[in-house]
């Protein structure tokens, strides 16, 4: 899966209308995206479920969640 697709999968969850509408962008995830990257270098990005979690928990944290399911 290239990083376009998998902005896509992210933003049909936690986009605008997705089935958990929190409202992300292309350019939350984008920034998630890098930060997991860096965060996380020694998990091989698959772009599954657990990279789509990942990344959610990120972009909430930055908003200012606290409750996650995932230290990051």
């Amino acid at each position: 899966m290239d990083q376009f697709d998998f902005e896509t999968y992210v933003l049909q969850f936690y986009g605008k209308g997705g089935i958990y509408d929190y409202g992300f962008l292309r350019q939350d995830v984008r920034k998630a995206l890098k930060i997991r990257m860096e965060k996380f270098p020694e998990i091989e990005f698959s772009g599954d479920s657990f990279d789509r979690e990942l990344i959610r928990d990120i972009v909430l944290k930055s908003r200012g969640v606290e409750d996650l399911e995932y230290s990051v």
